[in-house]
Order: C-alpha cells, then structure tokens, then sequence
C-alpha cells in the first residue's frame, strides 16, 4: 500500500503501541526466563493476577513488583538474594514489603553505579534508579525499571551459559 494510502496513527497512539508492545515483551522475556505465574501465585500471593500490564492497569502492582523482583534477583545471584532477602521474604506483613522493596532498590542502585564509575557493570545508563519509583511500583518509569532488570538478567545468563558452553 502507497504511504499516501495508510491510515496515520497520531504521535500518541504512536507512542502508545510502543509501550504496549514494551510490556508483552518484558512479560514474554519474564516467561522465557522461568518464572511460573501458577507456581508463584500462591500462599500469601493466591489471588494476585499478573500479566503485561500489572503496572498500570492493576490493583496487585506491588506485589507483581515483589514476585518479579525476587524471582529476577535470585536468578542473577541466587546466594545474594538469599543473603539479602533474608528477613524479608516471603513478604507477609507491610514492613517486609517495605524493607524488601528498599533492599531491591539498594542492589539495583549498586549495579548501576558500577556501570557508571567503572564500566564493568550492564545496567542501561539511559534508565534511572530512584527510590521513589519503589514505594508505589507503578507507572512508566517503575516500567522501565523493570524491563531494564529483565533485560539485565537475560543477558547475564547469556553470558554466564556462554562462558559454561566455551569451557
């Protein structure tokens, strides 16, 4: 079909099937990953219903946060996320989840300031860690967070089967 002939999306719609587009791929890379929404809907998180657009769209974003972020930490150093999780997880009362979230905060802000002081981290530097991003887990920058991490993980176990695969 002749440019002139298709139909013209504006800026918005634009931008928005990007994002939309974001979100079926952070949640399909999530999957391929391992994690198992059956399997970790349980317990404490029976009930919570993931997918794409748990961060918008939503009442259980915080706990969609607290079962990505665990799952995706412990993948990228299973020792640490015990270590660091330890009083914490499973998340049953407020306080935990609080101290859970600042915890997860804490690592990611240590990956990213090893990327940026002496570039041996990966963390993308275009995407920022702030602590307030933690205290609701929501929106587009919580998003970006997210896909950044999952990315991060993917790429880390990449290089870590790589590297088991050439020895």
């Amino acid at each position: 079909m002749p440019f002139s002939m298709r139909q013209h999306q504006a800026p918005g719609e634009v931008g928005l099937a990007l994002l939309e587009a974001k979100r079926a791929a952070f949640w399909s890379t999530l999957l391929s990953l391992g994690f198992d929404p059956n399997s970790a809907c349980t317990g404490i998180y029976a009930g919570v219903e993931l997918g794409p657009d748990v961060f918008t769209k939503s009442i259980y974003h915080v706990k969609a946060a607290e079962l990505f972020l665990h799952f995706l930490l412990s993948l990228l150093d299973p020792q640490r996320a015990r270590q660091t999780f330890l009083d914490c997880w499973p998340v049953c009362e407020p306080r935990q989840s609080r101290d859970f979230r600042t915890a997860s905060f804490k690592w990611l802000d240590q990956e990213r300031k090893q990327t940026l002081e002496d570039k041996t981290g990966r963390w993308p530097i275009a995407v920022p860690i702030r602590r307030s991003y933690f205290d609701e887990c929501r929106g587009e920058r919580f998003e970006n967070v997210m896909w950044a991490l999952v990315v991060f993980v993917a790429e880390h176990l990449l290089v870590k089967d790589l590297k088991s695969f050439a020895s």
